[in-house]
């Protein structure tokens, strides 16, 4: 996966009911991020059906589980800027190719599911976000009460397609449970409960990704290329594990919320391919993204694959548009 320094863990939880102890926790050796449910072998006899527990037992070979959460099926991406973050207007550039790019055709190929059916998504502009003095924010206790502001405010009204890249400014970094940006993980995604806010169960969540700037202290061991390349590489990681499997912070067993998710490897889209990044070009652009795992062809791709007896994949993808050849790095 990526370089040892960053072993992720994207949230930790503890729920006591009297009978068995549940943790969800995001637990990975050189990942982004990945999720680990580890439950006694009591709490499997009580709390997962059969079926779960035979998802649950290794296989021979890497694939995502679908477990009936959510699914972003149109992501309506903003963009959030907290401090001093450097080449905005590109981030949001990239953006913009990342949410209609080759990638989504593999996430729409693999991942769509007879109720949710993934498709491109759009950019819908960013925010600057006011700066306090404070350098590390926590996610329970900063993050989460800003983007509920946001809501609040009417700043943001979530759909259940939206989608907040939050992009941290050199030098800031974010905890959350026990893991720390720039120390111990590279970024994560997650979902904060705005049903109180909206009065409206139809939109449960919103979800977002935190992503900070990939120099000093974060300038190693978040990928291999420059910082604005490293950028869009973790960005895109985030991207499409909130597409896939938005609300699986908010999981408590391998079953709804949880998304596309892999139990054995305890891994996501991203987590399978971590940190090998790949290049995609538009008309005026050749982007660093990172490639994602493809159930279908058993492995890290940045588009849908050349299908035998095919000399290029250049006919109309499930989104009803064109693929692009691209070049991959190694």
């Amino acid at each position: 996966m990526g370089q040892t320094r960053f072993a992720t863990t994207k949230h930790n939880r503890i729920e006591n009911n009297g009978l068995t102890q549940v943790a969800i926790y995001r637990l990975s050796k050189r990942s982004h991020e990945t999720m680990a449910m580890r439950l006694t072998s009591r709490a499997f006899a009580l709390l997962l059906t059969t079926s779960q527990v035979a998802q649950a037992l290794p296989v021979t070979s890497k694939s995502l589980t679908y477990f009936g959460g959510p699914v972003i099926q149109n992501p309506s991406v903003i963009t959030l800027f907290y401090g001093n973050v450097d080449k905005k207007s590109k981030i949001n550039e990239f953006y913009k190719f990342l949410v209609k790019s080759p990638v989504m055709d593999v996430v729409s190929h693999d991942y769509s599911t007879p109720q949710y059916a993934i498709g491109y998504g759009s950019f819908n502009g960013s925010l600057n976000i006011p700066t306090s003095e404070t350098r590390v924010l926590s996610d329970a206790n900063d993050i989460q009460p800003m983007l509920l502001q946001l809501v609040q405010s009417g700043k943001i009204k979530p759909t259940n397609n939206t989608y907040l890249a939050l992009h941290l400014g050199p030098g800031i970094s974010a905890v959350n449970g026990q893991t720390e940006t720039c120390v111990n993980v590279c970024a994560y995604h997650g979902a904060v409960d705005v049903v109180g806010v909206l009065g409206n169960p139809v939109v449960p969540y919103l979800y977002y990704g935190v992503i900070p700037t990939f120099e000093g202290a974060c300038l190693s061991g978040c990928g291999d290329s420059d910082t604005f390349s490293n950028t869009c590489a973790v960005a895109s990681h985030e991207f499409v594990e909130s597409v896939t499997n938005p609300a699986g912070s908010k999981a408590m067993f391998y079953s709804h919320p949880l998304g596309w998710y892999d139990s054995v490897d305890a891994s996501e889209i991203g987590d399978l391919c971590n940190l090998q990044q790949g290049r995609l070009s538009d008309e005026s652009n050749t982007w660093t993204i990172q490639k994602v795992w493809s159930n279908s062809y058993q492995g890290c791709v940045s588009k849908l694959p050349t299908l035998k007896g095919e000399s290029s994949f250049n006919k109309t993808s499930k989104l009803g548009k064109k693929t692009k050849n691209s070049k991959k790095s190694h």
